[in-house]
């Protein structure tokens, strides 16, 4: 998560249930989600009798302030809070007559709802913000006209319709459109007219906040893929609905707060030309796509999680980055293909047969070490992978030496025995090549993944200048 700026504000806080009960504190919540509160007193009992006096005189800390797990109070700007999950990172009791302090780390803020002791937050409705979802879909509701001759001007401006979209897991996700009413100026010299596209999942029956992180960042990761760039949740609100005194339904946001995944080390530049898919060329196929990346996402996340924190961790060592993605397409192929060396039969029976003429004390010895023999090595799987690309990555020959450099430079790497070298990428140059055209084999299944025909892949190689580069090839 990453915040546009962070937030810092003043506020009174109590324990639920303890209104009568309340410390003074600051509020603040970093760019990345951290939460702390500064507290003037120490929640349970802030007039500890200290165990010994003098001037280094402290109380026993754990008797005296347990972790306060939950924490409501009301903001100076933003209303009602609850603050969850609580730890006390530290407390500073003083003597009768001085000011107890303490801080206290929570993981979750909900801002505008007070939430009782053991009450969980649950929601039906939530929206986030992403990062770059408005250079994705690539639609505007405000038209320029100029008249350059004489000087003259105009803009139009409407809220464009919604997209919505069905997702396996029974969810309902729109991407929707907001405009903000022209500002202008104290003497009327300039105004201004912003539209932001945000998601909406509206689902049957409500559900905790972990479940809604966890779309959005699928989400995220989707995005990624399609821009070609790390994005991150900016934003997060979920919704309740409250009957007023009059009997109305009235929806109030929750505003939420937290370090969620991903979590950003630097704001991207996120430019549409570079992205490998914007919703202009899918449009028609999206509500398809979507469902087939939730889905595979549930089968494939060890390997895309593997991923997408390279996406989102950039500065990580070259080696580093090609061991996750070799492990990456290792765990993709192997969750995609039940494929064995031989069949399961012929291999019981040579088994059987190398364990009997094995001597006795060595068999339980043999057995562990043939018990992965008849999955497919590491080599076989790559070769898989590239057997459907290979027309991007050059003739056969050069097919299957990049085969051989992937498979030595990953076992030098995982070893670092030098008995291992072989052909083996060294020096920043050729390890570079090396990681951008395994970043590129794992993009394009992933493209395949989510149900883009091979003439699409093609024309999206043809078409994006990053990929290109990573595959080494030139198009005219």
């Amino acid at each position: 998560m990453r915040l546009a700026e962070p937030i810092e504000t003043t506020g009174v806080f109590w324990l639920p249930g303890q209104p009568d009960t309340q410390l003074s504190g600051v509020l603040k919540i970093s760019e990345s989600g951290e939460i702390t509160v500064d507290l003037a007193g120490v929640f349970g009992d802030p007039l500890v009798t200290p165990r010994r006096f003098g001037v280094s005189a402290t109380p026993n800390i754990e008797e005296a302030a347990p972790d306060p797990g939950r924490i409501v109070g009301i903001l100076q700007r933003g209303g009602r809070i609850t603050l969850d999950r609580c730890l006390r990172q530290n407390s500073r009791f003083s003597l009768p007559g001085h000011v107890s302090t303490s801080t206290i780390y929570a993981e979750l803020a909900l801002v505008g709802a007070e939430y009782s002791e053991g009450e969980e937050a649950l929601f039906s409705e939530f929206s986030f913000s992403v990062e770059g979802l408005d250079a994705w879909l690539s639609i505007s509701g405000i038209e320029i006209e100029q008249d350059i001759e004489n000087w003259k001007g105009s803009i139009h401006f409407h809220v464009p319709d919604d997209i919505p979209l069905h997702l396996p897991c029974d969810a309902e996700l729109t991407f929707r459109f907001g405009l903000t009413f022209p500002s202008v100026s104290v003497l009327g010299t300039e105004a201004t007219v912003q539209q932001t596209a945000l998601a909406l999942v509206k689902l049957r029956e409500p559900r905790p906040i972990e479940y809604f992180s966890s779309l959005a960042f699928k989400l995220c990761n989707f995005l990624t893929l399609a821009l070609d760039q790390a994005v991150f949740i900016q934003s997060m609100t979920g919704y309740l609905d409250q009957e007023t005194a009059e009997e109305e339904s009235r929806r109030i946001p929750v505003r939420v707060y937290g370090q969620f995944a991903p979590w950003p080390e630097k704001k991207p530049t996120t430019r549409w030309h570079d992205a490998l898919f914007r919703y202009p060329h899918v449009a028609s196929q999206l509500d398809n796509m979507m469902g087939k990346w939730f889905e595979n996402y549930e089968t494939f996340e060890p390997a895309f999680n593997l991923y997408f924190a390279l996406r989102t961790q950039p500065s990580q060592f070259l080696d580093t980055k090609i061991l996750w993605l070799t492990q990456a397409l290792e765990t993709l192929h192997q969750r995609s293909s039940d494929e064995t060396e031989m069949s399961e039969e012929e291999f019981a029976s040579l088994r059987e047969s190398v364990l009997q003429s094995c001597p006795r004390n060595r068999r339980q010895w043999l057995s562990h070490r043939l018990y992965y023999a008849n999955k497919l090595s590491f080599r076989h799987r790559i070769e898989r992978l590239l057997e459907p690309l290979e027309r991007w990555f050059g003739d056969h020959e050069k097919s299957r030496a990049f085969v051989s450099r992937v498979c030595d430079t990953r076992n030098y790497l995982t070893h670092y025995d030098e008995a291992t070298t072989g052909d083996r990428a060294t020096g920043s140059d050729e390890m570079f090549d090396l990681y951008g055209k395994l970043e590129a084999l794992f993009q394009l299944h992933l493209l395949s993944l989510i149900d883009l025909e091979d003439s699409s892949i093609d024309s999206i190689i043809r078409e994006n200048r990053g990929l290109r580069r990573r595959l080494g090839v030139q198009v005219s």
